[in-house]
């Protein structure tokens, strides 16, 4: 077997453990898979917003020390991921409220 064969398969069975620990690294709570299907979202969708893969902006809660606040936009719906950044669980997902969503619309305009 060639050295560029066997570096390929290395890095392919490297990329799918690291996919794999990215994706196994969030929990998603009862109560988040529920509003996940209530809302039309997706977990798939909810872990790219999560893993950097969609453009966000990231808050820490002013309520929650633990908690971080996800604002993104998945296929022209504007989302809020809420985590616990300790325990890696998402709480929860919903929809932007109207002063979020102008606020998020503003701060992509003027990137």
């Amino acid at each position: 077997m060639s050295e560029k064969l066997l570096l390929t398969q290395f890095l392919s069975i490297d990329l799918l453990f690291f996919y794999t620990y990215i994706i196994c690294m969030w929990k998603f709570s009862k109560h988040a898979i529920k509003r996940i299907y209530q809302r039309g979202y997706s977990q798939k969708s909810v872990l790219k917003i999560l893993n950097e893969e969609i453009p966000s902006i990231v808050l820490s809660s002013p309520r929650e020390e633990s908690v971080d606040l996800y604002f993104s936009k998945i296929n022209l719906k504007y989302l809020l991921v809420v985590v616990d950044k300790r325990s890696y669980t998402i709480i929860t997902v919903r929809p932007m409220r109207k002063r979020e969503k102008q606020t998020f619309i503003e701060e992509f305009e003027n990137e």
